[in-house]
Order: structure tokens, then C-alpha cells, then sequence
């Protein structure tokens, strides 16, 4: 991931289905910078995290998977480190 850009590769992640994640997570954060508890935003985080992300066929250009792993996890580190703030 370069700039905070996903790459792409053939056989990655279907795009729609990753941006529908990433819209999941921008939603969340909303809520919680609009005083979301901080056991329904555990909640709510959870949910995002089990999307499902399928691979597009090997052919097809999708999200590169590392750089979604990584910039998922990141995106989850933030919100729990969010409410382990004194």
C-alpha cells in the first residue's frame, strides 16, 4: 500500500465487496465520534470484521490482499485503542 492507496492484483479481493467494508468501518467511526458505547461499537466491530471478503477469479484484477489485511487491521486497532484512552 503506497499513500494509503489499495493496490490491485489479479486474484485479490473483490472490490465491491471491500469498499463495502471500508464504508462499514467510516460508519462506525461516526457513530462513535457521536458517543456509540463502547460495548455496542465492540459489537458493531465484530460484525464488520466477519464480512465476507471473497477473491475474484485469478484472471480478474481485485484489492491486493496484503495491503486490505493490513489497512483492516489498522482500521480495528484504531477504534479498540479509541476506547482504551484514559
Amino acid at each position: 500500500m503506497k499513500n494509503g492507496i489499495l493496490g490491485t492484483e489479479k486474484g485479490g479481493y473483490n472490490k465491491i465487496e471491500v469498499l463495502e467494508k471500508i464504508d462499514a468501518f467510516m460508519t462506525l467511526l461516526m457513530k462513535i465520534q457521536n458517543g456509540m458505547s463502547s460495548a455496542d461499537a465492540k459489537d458493531a466491530l465484530i460484525k464488520i470484521k466477519y464480512m465476507p471478503l471473497n477473491t475474484v477469479s485469478a484472471d480478474e484484477e481485485g484489492f491486493a490482499k496484503d495491503d486490505t489485511n493490513g489497512y483492516f487491521s489498522q482500521m480495528e486497532y484504531n477504534i479498540v485503542a479509541y476506547f482504551k484512552q484514559p
